[in-house]
Order: C-alpha cells, then sequence, then structure tokens
C-alpha cells in the first residue's frame, strides 16, 4: 500500500474513527407507487439477527429508466426537509436521475448537546466511531442495497454540509460508491485544514462544538497537529479515478472555500482529465439550492452518460 495512501486512513481514521466492518443487509419492498412523472418506491432494511437496526429508503425515479443507465443520487439527509424534498427530486428527474435518500439520524442522532446516542451506540457503547463514520457507514449499507435491487445502476452519495462530509467518506472507504459529490462540506469534508480565509471554521471549533461527530481522540491538539499535516486531500485521493463534484458558495465562508479551492487544485493530479474531477462555486449562502441539484445531477448525465 503506497504511502500516500496509509496516510489517508489514517486521516479518516484519526477524525472519524476506524473503519466499521461490512454488513449483510434484509432489504424489503414496503411501498410502491406510480404517478404520471415518476414512481416512488421505499424499502424497509435491517441488520442483525434479531434485528437490532431498522431505517428506511425512498427513492423518487424517472418513469422509466433508459436500458443500463440507471443513474440515483442518494443522500443521508432525509432529516432534512429544507435538503431532500420534492423539489430536489423533481430538479434530478428533469436531468433523468432519481434521488434516493435514508434518514441518517436512524444511525445515529444529532442532539445539540452533542451527546453519542442513537441505535449504533446502544449496540455498540463502546466505539470509537463519531457520527459522521456511522453515517457514511449507514450510506454504504443503503447503496448495497439498492445495488441488490438495481444490479446495473451508478449510484452516486451526495451529502450537504454534514451530509457532504458523510458523503466523501462512504465513497473513501467503499470502493463500490460509482460517484460522491458534496456540496459546501467544509472542515472534516472538501476543505484543507492547511489553508482557510478570515471567518472559517477551524478544525478546534468544530470539533469542540460537534464532539459526537468524531474520533473521540480528534480533540488532542496533538492529533489536530498531524491532521493538518495529512490533510483531507490524503483520504479523498482515494476516490479517484471515481467521479467527484465539489460544490461550494464562495460566500459561505464558514464551509471555507478558500480551503475547499485549494484542496480540489490538489487533487487534480489524482483524476485523468476528463471531467470526472470539478469544483463548482456560486454565490448564495451555505443552504443547498435548487441549482446545485441541478449540477449534480448534469454531473450524474454527464459522467455515466
Amino acid at each position: 500500500m503506497a504511502h500516500d495512501e496509509e496516510s489517508g486512513l489514517d486521516w479518516a481514521s484519526l477524525l472519524f474513527g476506524a473503519p466499521i466492518p461490512d454488513s449483510d443487509v434484509v432489504c424489503q419492498l414496503a411501498h410502491r407507487a406510480s404517478y404520471a412523472t415518476h414512481d416512488l418506491t421505499q424499502w424497509r432494511l435491517s441488520l442483525g439477527q434479531p434485528a437490532w437496526l431498522h431505517w428506511s429508503a425512498r427513492m423518487i425515479s424517472p418513469k422509466v429508466f433508459a436500458k443500463h443507465s440507471e443513474r440515483i443520487l442518494l443522500s443521508p439527509d432525509g432529516c432534512w426537509p429544507h435538503v431532500v424534498n420534492m423539489p430536489a427530486a423533481q430538479t434530478c428527474l428533469a436531468q433523468g436521475v432519481a434521488l434516493a435518500w435514508l434518514d441518517r439520524l436512524d444511525f445515529a442522532h444529532d442532539p445539540p448537546n452533542a451527546q453519542r446516542q442513537g441505535a449504533f451506540y446502544e449496540q455498540f457503547p463502546d466505539t470509537d466511531s463519531g457520527c459522521l463514520n456511522i453515517w457514511a457507514w449507514g450510506l454504504s449499507l443503503t447503496a448495497k442495497a439498492l445495488r441488490l435491487q438495481m444490479p446495473e445502476a451508478k449510484i452516486g452519495v451526495i451529502g450537504h454540509s454534514r451530509g457532504g462530509k458523510a458523503a466523501l467518506l462512504c465513497a473513501a472507504r467503499d470502493p463500490q460508491i460509482d460517484a460522491v459529490i458534496a456540496n459546501n462540506s467544509g472542515t472534516g469534508g472538501a476543505a484543507s485544514l492547511r489553508l482557510a480565509a478570515e471567518g472559517a471554521e477551524s478544525l478546534q471549533a468544530l470539533v469542540s462544538a460537534f464532539a459526537h461527530w468524531f474520533n473521540a481522540q480528534a480533540g488532542d491538539p496533538a492529533v489536530q497537529a498531524r491532521l493538518r499535516v495529512i490533510d483531507c486531500t490524503a483520504c479523498w485521493a482515494s476516490i479517484a479515478p471515481r467521479p467527484m463534484l465539489i460544490l461550494q458558495a464562495q460566500d459561505d465562508l464558514w464551509a471555507n472555500p478558500q480551503g475547499t479551492r485549494h484542496a480540489s487544485l490538489a487533487l487534480q493530479e489524482h483524476w485523468p482529465s476528463n471531467g470526472a474531477l470539478r469544483l463548482i462555486e456560486r454565490e448564495g449562502g451555505h443552504p443547498m439550492l435548487a441549482q446545485d441539484w441541478h449540477q449534480a445531477a448534469l454531473f450524474m448525465r454527464h459522467v455515466f452518460s
């Protein structure tokens, strides 16, 4: 294994926690409805015998998928209706791309008191995993279940803000993920830890405010120094040559657009010059806008045409 790959694995484990082993997923069709322009499908998924974890996956897909070109965007942000909603799905449908989602809180909660709570922590109370690691694992399990239902599908994981961090980690650790899109993912996401303009979120500020997202040792100053030396690019480079789209608002200063641009440039050497790695910047602040969904769906259509 190359030194850079070892450093990338170190970076992810130091910040998020050790990789969570793969598991067999039980997937049952719960509901399917057909409408004039799209189909809605819902699955119930579980792990364990007896099951200790239950969650749902929902998908809004084009009425007729083109043969061998099923393209699916899979989001962990189902707990955020301001991010994943019918307008977002309609934007994807217009490009012939399905939108699927799960609620990451079914795996681990995201409480304001920053405590480690939820199904995973109840089952594994001694885990070193922060929520981002667990959410990334949940994305990977759901993608696995979707592939069992649609073996020809190309699945791109997509997330906004903390969901973008989870999507990047999922793609870095799961080679079966076909593509990744991260929107305003900031520190711990697509932004370099080495370069930040005034107003950008520091690693220390992030880990202090959201300790439950990370490996417990990430609060150690010596560990943070090591994370800055390795930097996120060592980890995200492991995604290459699979398609990666980084969406960033130039005026979202907290999400460190300068650091995101720096990381994107540093990553270019790991991708072929075919548009499979793209950074798209806009104005409009932190929210995930309709134009972001449009760019994500266009990207999936382009790289999996």
